[in-house]
């Protein structure tokens, strides 16, 4: 990025990036939740991974809040200060090592894409899981798109390089809150009652902020900005509900590939969410792009769960129905 000039330059620059988080992507998580597991306390993961989560998104605030600065006098020292972390990262992950697990023993195999792909349909049939792994998707997009395009909105409306760093720094210490009291919510509710209820908010809560009166100064600022710290908190608060959900329904050979797959899809959504919120941007608006992509997402989740609702009916009626043809028949007998 740092060498960068043309467009080639930095498309080559966004896929070694983009390579080097699918690499990352799974792995992290299914390595934290094996190590718990092999202790015998993956009972508690929810906590310990609200836990971590905090400590990155403070870290990731005063990256924010500093960043404002460094950019203001120059933009590439702050390509120049993340390469710094990457390599002292280098240095804290290097001494890690999995440990094997007797129980679950890790079988060689040839490496294969098309097996791997199988695998994946197999796991998927699991519809618990697989409902798990679009939501978790799907939110992450939305989050996604509200961070990349609510930095625009944001400076659209009038505020600073610091003023948005600012913004950002809260928004990230704010979801450090709900991420380490997600595991209270969680024993409370149940895992998919909460994870249901905060996904539905999601949308919602991006529907509202594109549906902001347009008006400009510092009052619409700070209500964008509102939204935008909101928006935040619940996708961090499901963050370590998601990988407790997932990661107890596979297993740890498979746990890592699973985990990737929900990013994967993230990143396919990501390729019709970004263009459409741009496009519906340029044309009217940044404000009217999220309210077309939340009220869309909301949409569609709407009607996804109306399906489900009618589908699981008729298999209970139907496993009910089979049920009296098998007690009729051992009467008749």
């Amino acid at each position: 990025m740092l060498f960068a000039r043309t467009p080639l330059g930095f498309g080559v620059a966004f896929c070694l990036s983009a390579w080097s988080f699918t690499c990352h992507s799974g792995a992290y998580d299914a390595f934290v939740y094996d190590e718990m597991k092999a202790d015998g306390r993956s009972a508690d993961s929810t906590r310990v991974m609200g836990l971590i989560n905090s400590l990155y998104l403070i870290g990731g605030a005063s990256a924010a809040f500093f960043g404002g600065f460094v950019a203001q006098r120059a933009l590439e020292l702050l390509y120049v200060l993340s390469i710094g972390v990457d390599l002292l990262a280098l240095g804290v992950l290097a001494p890690l090592r999995e440990r094997p697990f007797r129980d679950e023993p890790r079988k060689a195999r040839k490496m294969s894409f098309l097996g791997d792909l199988r695998e994946l349909g197999r796991d998927f049939k699991d519809r618990r899981l697989a409902g798990l792994v679009v939501l978790w998707g799907v939110t992450g997009t939305l989050a996604a798109a509200a961070m990349m395009y609510g930095q625009s909105l944001l400076q659209g409306l009038g505020l600073s390089l610091v003023g948005i760093g600012l913004v950002g720094a809260i928004r990230q210490v704010s979801a450090a809150v709900p991420t380490t009291q997600a595991f209270r919510v969680e024993r409370r509710f149940g895992p998919y009652r909460t994870l249901n209820v905060s996904s539905a908010a999601v949308p919602v809560v991006l529907l509202l902020a594109g549906l902001l009166p347009r008006w400009s100064g510092p009052a619409a600022g700070l209500v964008a900005a509102a939204f935008l710290i909101i928006l935040d908190a619940l996708v961090e608060g499901q963050y370590p509900l998601f990988n407790s959900a997932i990661n107890a329904l596979v297993s740890s050979e498979r746990r890592a590939t699973v985990l990737s797959s929900a990013s994967l899809l993230s990143s396919l959504s990501m390729m019709v969410v970004f263009p459409v919120i741009g496009v519906v941007g340029d044309a009217l608006g940044l404000g009217l792009g999220f309210a077309v992509v939340g009220g869309g997402a909301l949409l569609i989740g709407v009607i996804a769960a109306i399906w489900l609702l009618i589908r699981s009916r008729r298999e209970r009626h139907i496993d009910g129905g089979d049920r009296q043809a098998v007690s009729g028949a051992g009467l008749t007998q």
